[in-house]
């Protein structure tokens, strides 16, 4: 599988949450936890781009010629931002600096209700 294969795939899959407006810490979660459901890995680091901290995930999935590990950066918003939007880096970026974080995962149920209260309280605002 190539980078821009894999890119595309997880543009497939996470399109329907882009619109959502959760904290970077929640979209890593739910990110991570869509992945999972898809038999994608996703690892949650947290790194400075731009000057600042963001959390990221490493999305990774084996190729089936070589079994080569192919591997896209998400980045999920700045760390400590209550409302941020996810959006895949581009292939070629270098992140070497960062820490692992501990992403727990959301099962199906979890999942749709972190989607409602999310639509909810962007109603209420």
């Amino acid at each position: 599988m190539s980078s821009q294969t894999l890119t595309q795939m997880l543009e497939a899959i996470l399109s329907k949450y882009q619109g959502l407006s959760l904290s970077a810490k929640d979209n890593q979660k739910l990110l991570a936890s869509v992945l999972a459901l898809e038999a994608i890995e996703a690892q949650g680091v947290e790194a400075q781009l731009w000057g600042e901290s963001h959390l990221l995930l490493k999305a990774s999935c084996a190729g089936s010629e070589s079994l080569a590990q192919v591997s896209i950066w998400i980045d999920c918003g700045v760390s400590r931002a209550y409302q941020a939007s996810y959006k895949l880096l581009p292939a070629d970026i270098e992140i070497d600096d960062c820490q692992t974080v501990e992403v727990p995962l959301l099962d199906e149920h979890r999942i749709a209700l972190m989607c409602m209260q999310s639509a909810h309280f962007d109603h209420c605002y």
